[in-house]
Formats: C-alpha cells, structure tokens, sequence
C-alpha cells in the first residue's frame, strides 16, 4: 500500500544550523543600499519598482525582487550594494519551497561573478558553505508527498523539496558560473546511501526529459548533457535504481517511482 507523506513547511526563524556566520559582517560591510545603480543599465523606466524593493524591510523581501537584485547577466545591484542582500536570499530559499528558478540560477551566477571581491572581503567560503548547506537540506532524505497532481510535468510536487532539487539541478547546468558552483554537490550523491541513489535516479529523469526536448545549440545543452552522462554510467544507473527501488519500498512507497522509469537513449554526436 502506497503510503504518502505531507509536506513539511518550513516556516518562522531560520534554524541557527542555516545561519551565515558572517551574516552581520556581510551586512555592515557596505550597509544596506540607498539605490541600486543597475550597472548594466537593463532597468531602464524600473527605478520606481527598484526604490520599492530598497524601501521593503528584509522580511518583506520576497523571490521576485531577489531575482531583480541579483538577475543573471543584467544584475540591478552591483557587487557592494548587493552584499547586504545574499543571506536574506538564502534564507528566503530555505523557507520558501519550491523557490523560483530564476532566483537560483541569479543568486549563484552572482557569487561566482564576485567570487574575487568576495573572496577579497573573506565571504566566499560562507556563501559556499551556505549552498552547500541548503543542498543538504533538500537532499537528507526523500519523501512522498500527499499532493496529487495528474499531469506528469508535475509529479516532482510529489517529491518534498523535488521542485528545489529540479531547480537546482537546471541552475547549475544555466550557465559555467552556476556549474562551478554546484556540480560538486550534484555529483556528491553517488557517495550519500540509498537517499542519494533515489535523487540520482529523479535526477537522471528530468535531465532526461529535457534533453529529449532540446537540440544541441539550446542554452545549457552541453553541461546537460555532461549531466546525463555522468548518471548513466554503465552499471551506475542500474545499481542506484536497485538500491532506491529497496529503499522506496521499504518505506511504504515503491510505486511511486516506477512512474519514472525510463531506458538511457543515446545522443547523437
């Protein structure tokens, strides 16, 4: 019998395990912004939206703006007016589940673009410490969650924290910054038990997906493609698959991922 899991909500104070250790130096270092300057001027007629963002407290922050303060490529806020804003991101992303896919994408574009200025004021290693934390939490276990959703486009919803994964995953293949970031800890799960085995197995299937969709100019499509092979490995994706089908089942939840079930298919060259 299908046994099904609720959602844990992740609300309130973030846990002190979360927490930025220099949080309040990254803070005080250049203080909270007055303006962002748009250093690449793509918010022309926006300075309205951008002052209200400025004007919001921290707790009033949301995705939306996040995405516009640290936006990929086209950033509102430069490095020093945007320091204030990277563990209020994190923090929101902890809380907020699934997050949205910009948000991952520009908020570690962002620290990588800044790597040398953070790494210059001894923040880098914590904003990397701090993804990997939050990479942690969505990946510590796997569980089903009560939520039907018919449309298979939708079946991670059923996973707790598999939208956050799913973006994850997209985010780091978006672009090179992105991928130096995160590929570690991607490819980290072959060495995380049988709770790594069923996300190498998710992970296997939506990469999958799209690149069934996709042709080789699309955007991300070689770093995907690193992606799909680093997960069908010969005999890699038939062991994972027999220890996250033992594991799902002993949990109550074996049906579940035979509805991802899928045969490697090749790629042309």
């Amino acid at each position: 019998m299908l046994k099904l899991f609720g959602i844990i909500k992740i609300r309130g104070a973030v846990s002190e395990e979360f927490k930025f250790m220099n949080k309040d130096l990254m803070q005080k270092k250049y203080g909270k912004p007055k303006r962002f300057s748009d250093p690449y001027k793509d918010f022309g007629g926006e300075e309205k939206e951008l002052a209200e963002i400025i004007s919001k407290s921290d707790e009033a922050l949301d995705l939306r703006d996040f995405g516009w303060i640290f936006q990929m490529y086209l950033p509102a806020a430069d490095y020093k007016e945007g320091l204030y804003f990277i563990p209020l991101c994190f923090e929101l992303m902890e809380k907020a589940c699934p997050f949205e896919a910009n948000v991952c994408n520009s908020l570690f574009w962002y620290i990588e673009h800044f790597k040398e200025k953070l790494k210059k004021d001894s923040f880098y290693e914590d904003c990397i410490k701090r993804t990997e934390e939050l990479f942690e939490m969505f990946t510590k276990d796997f569980i089903v969650a009560d939520e039907y959703q018919p449309n298979p486009k939708y079946r991670l919803s059923k996973l707790k924290y598999g939208l956050s994964v799913d973006r994850i995953v997209s985010g780091l293949a978006h672009c090179e910054e992105t991928w130096e970031i995160l590929s570690k800890f991607l490819f980290g799960l072959k060495d995380k038990g049988d709770v790594g085995s069923c996300w190498w197995f998710i992970i296997s299937f939506f990469v999958r997906n799209r690149l069934m969709y996709v042709t080789k100019r699309s955007f991300g499509y070689k770093r995907n493609k690193i992606i799909f092979e680093y997960f069908h490995k010969f005999g890699e994706y038939s062991k994972h698959w027999e220890k996250a089908r033992i594991y799902t089942q002993k949990k109550g939840f074996y049906s579940f991922l035979p509805q991802f079930a899928i045969i490697p298919f090749e790629i042309e060259e």
